[in-house]
């Protein structure tokens, strides 16, 4: 929902609101950065279960692209739809890579927001190679890549290719394969790995950590990032990385740390907005473009434009509650079914309950 409201900014009838709103709004391309490492967590927790094995690498991706995939390709039908309606579905519109989520420049794409998609598959992808090493060297694996790619991007900030003045000739594996962003997914990996090892660290530690490097990260981003797009633009991936990735493996980090609520009705409410986060991020783009249709032709006062802001987010959340319990799920779990009968029931690991998410 930050994501959302961020991308609302644009909406033609934002409200006016109180400026320290605003500006909590204009912070919301973090959550990017925080859904990033939120996955590297995911999938470490997932890869706990997973023995070693081809089998068990090729079911965990294709458990993984059923997951993308079956939830976004109806979404896209719906896209393709409204394009052609409004008439903007031109031949500048890559429907191929659109449709597989493949790497093409997010103007192209039906919704630019699919380019976090692309990031996600690839990580999966990466995933999906530690299932075929043992799991002693799966950790060392994660390591490594990390450090790959760090270097990678030092050597490259070394060399100012993140310049603004050196964007054209900036290559696919600086935007791309060997990205700064992939940092985000590994440090939310290896913080679940730190945490489940040892359980007994300090919560004000990472507490610590968060505060200081969202103060830090928000006075680079005001007053002195070298592009007035600031760390939200491609020039500026690595400090993105070094700050708002630090502060978002720190965050993560502080809540694996905090007690485990065992209340049905929190647990219950939890997986509701885990379940339709997914479509929210799809779908929001969409929703914004039909409201603002609906509501193009009201030129109202201040507080009907927030009562429609107001119906245009209740709107998206009813929308996707629906859409994630009659169409998603039901599409995900037939899905892991034929997955399931056509390779076979894996060989999982026993699970490691002490840990700090280890699924009830």
């Amino acid at each position: 929902m930050w994501v959302v409201v961020y991308h609302a900014q644009g909406w033609p009838q934002l409200p006016d609101m109180n400026e320290y709103i605003r500006a909590f709004f204009a912070w919301g391309f973090v959550g990017v950065d925080i859904f990033f490492v939120i996955s590297g967590c995911v999938m470490a927790i997932v890869l706990n279960q997973f023995a070693t094995g081809r089998r068990e690498a090729l079911q965990f991706f294709a458990h993984r692209l059923v997951r993308i995939y079956l939830g976004w390709w109806p979404i896209f039908l719906m896209y393709c739809c409204w394009l052609a309606f409004t008439g903007q579905l031109g031949s500048d519109k890559d429907l191929f890579n659109s449709f597989f989520l493949f790497l093409a420049p997010p103007q192209n794409l039906v919704t630019a927001v699919l380019w976090t998609l692309t990031f996600e598959l690839y990580f999966y992808g990466i995933m999906s190679a530690l299932v075929l090493l043992k799991v002693q060297y799966r950790d060392l694996a994660v390591k490594i890549v990390f450090l790959g790619v760090a270097g990678y991007t030092l050597l490259m900030t070394l060399q100012h290719r993140f310049e603004p003045e050196n964007v054209f000739v900036s290559t696919s594996a600086m935007r791309f394969w060997a990205s700064p962003l992939l940092l985000e997914f590994l440090g939310g990996f290896m913080v679940y790995r730190c945490i489940e090892k040892n359980t007994a660290q300090s919560r004000a530690g990472w507490l610590a950590a968060v505060l200081a490097l969202s103060i830090v990260s928000a006075a680079y981003h005001q007053f002195f990032a070298r592009h007035p797009g600031g760390l939200e633009v491609f020039y500026h991936y690595p400090d993105r990385v070094v700050l708002v990735g630090a502060a978002a493996c720190s965050l993560l980090g502080l809540i694996l740390l905090l007690p485990r609520r065992n209340s049905s009705r929190w647990n219950s409410l939890a997986l509701a907005a885990g379940g339709i986060s997914y479509a929210i991020y799809l779908s929001h783009p969409l929703v914004f473009s039909l409201s603002s249709a609906v509501f193009g032709s009201i030129n109202p006062e201040n507080i009907h434009k927030k009562i429609m802001y107001l119906c245009m987010l209740t709107a998206l959340v009813g929308i996707c509650l629906v859409y994630h319990y009659f169409l998603e799920r039901p599409l995900h779990l037939w899905g892991r079914k034929m997955i399931d009968k056509s390779l076979g029931a894996p060989t999982r690991k026993q699970l490691n309950r002490s840990s700090p998410a280890a699924p009830q």
